[in-house]
């Protein structure tokens, strides 16, 4: 499982790779790459500094759901 930090705030967790790089892909299709860096790291769920707190949500291969 992976999760995508938002300046070192957990956003969301995913279970495998190809979606974490695919859901920030989506977030920084926003962003002007040439005045600013992407604030989105992805780390494996098991390396988030507890600093970060937890995501709010979680999303597999098929579904997208609220963490309870």
């Amino acid at each position: 499982m992976y999760t995508i930090l938002n300046n070192n705030t957990a956003v969301i967790n995913c279970d495998d790779l190809p979606t974490a790089i695919r859901f920030v892909q989506s977030l920084e299709s926003g962003l002007d790459r040439l005045n600013s860096h992407s604030p989105y790291t992805i780390v494996k769920a098991s390396d988030v500094p507890a600093s970060a707190g937890t995501a709010d949500a979680s999303v597999g291969q098929a579904d997208l759901h609220a963490t309870q």
